[in-house]
């Protein structure tokens, strides 16, 4: 249900733990640490939300234009290691039979609530 009051806890606390998927253990996100939320920001771009994002587009977004291609294939690696994180937790999944990925509707709930809360003012909370 789109709206539906929850404490964050319940969306934030089940992807912060370890997970396994395939028996391979992932560790837990960091919802609000700057490197997670940065990743959280740009996969939910909207830009992406037609036809979902491939690895080079979160790699472009994340490190820019990369001059070398030793530096393109370890910033790529990478990317593959985060969007295998992101599947694990099934915030996101892959579109099959092509390299793109499309976030699940639980993936939009939890990644933006992260965002937002990584963003809220916490002065004008304490005013209301």
């Amino acid at each position: 249900m789109v709206g539906a009051p929850a404490p964050t806890r319940h969306l934030l606390d089940p992807v912060s733990r370890r997970t396994k998927r395939a028996g391979r253990p992932f560790r837990g996100l960091r919802p609000i640490e700057t490197n997670d939320a940065r990743v959280f920001e740009v996969v939910l771009s909207g830009e992406h939300l037609l036809q979902g994002f491939r690895n080079r587009d979160i790699r472009e977004a994340l490190y820019g234009e990369l001059p070398d291609a030793s530096s393109r294939q370890r910033a790529s690696a990478r990317v593959t290691r985060l969007l295998s994180l992101l599947r694990a937790h099934k915030l996101i999944r892959k579109v099959s039979h092509t390299l793109w990925y499309r976030v699940t509707t639980a993936g939009h709930r939890i990644m933006s609530t992260a965002v937002q809360l990584r963003n809220l003012d916490l002065a004008l909370v304490g005013n209301s």
